[in-house]
């Protein structure tokens, strides 16, 4: 599976297309340029036909609505944070500070963990990492691993937002990644690409006591 990276918008959020011999292929976190993502796509490597989800944060799936039209592709996320696409403005205002006038996101398919998510001759493993949100997951492929707002280089997402439970988190990020191995290759929602290697040895909150973050 080729992944293609995009930085798109004032948040700089991360879009990731997966592309392998597979007529169509898959967006993930769709944000902020929608035009750019359909005609890129569509003209340089191939047509979308799915939109993958690694939670429900506007930023993240601005551009869902304008892909869903142009491309008829289905719109795949955690259960648990389906309600984030059926209330976006409102989170977006709430949560953020942000008017983004947006209409609610029907949801094709509701994501689990373990699932396994066949793509041509790949396959990607949805592993959910609740923490930063309730239905947070990521997508693993081979030493590939799209890890949201979940993990960052150098960095963890935030946890306080409504839905966002630090303990959690660092459950998440303890238990379900880094045990994957140090040689996987991360790409977060926001920021440059790292491993869980360098993360494991150089993430100084991943060393920190719940204490010391604040975490009661």
């Amino acid at each position: 599976m080729e992944i293609i990276t995009w930085t798109l918008g004032p948040m700089a959020n991360n879009v990731y297309l997966l592309v392998n011999d597979y007529e169509k292929s898959i967006v993930v976190d769709p944000a902020w340029e929608d035009e750019f993502i359909v005609q890129e796509s569509e003209g340089k490597h191939k047509p979308i036909g799915l939109i993958l989800l690694t939670h429900g944060h506007f930023d993240h799936c601005l551009s869902v609505p304008y892909i869903k039209e142009k491309t008829g592709a289905e719109i795949w996320i955690h259960e648990k944070d389906e309600e984030y696409l059926q209330r976006i403005s409102e989170k977006a205002r709430s949560e953020f500070g942000i008017d983004i006038p947006m209409k609610d996101i029907k949801v094709e398919k509701n994501l689990t963990d373990s699932e396994i998510i066949k793509w041509g001759d790949d396959e990607i493993k949805v592993i959910h990492t609740p923490g930063h949100t309730p239905g947070g997951v990521c997508f693993l492929m081979d030493k590939i691993l799209i890890t949201g707002d979940t993990l960052f280089a150098g960095s963890v997402g935030r946890w306080d937002l409504t839905g966002g439970d630090g303990k959690q988190l660092f459950k998440s990020i303890k238990e379900r990644i880094l045990p994957l191995g140090d040689d996987i290759k991360i790409y977060p929602g926001h920021g440059p690409e790292s491993t869980i290697g360098n993360e494991r040895k150089h993430n100084q909150l991943l060393k920190m006591s719940e204490a010391e973050l604040g975490l009661y």
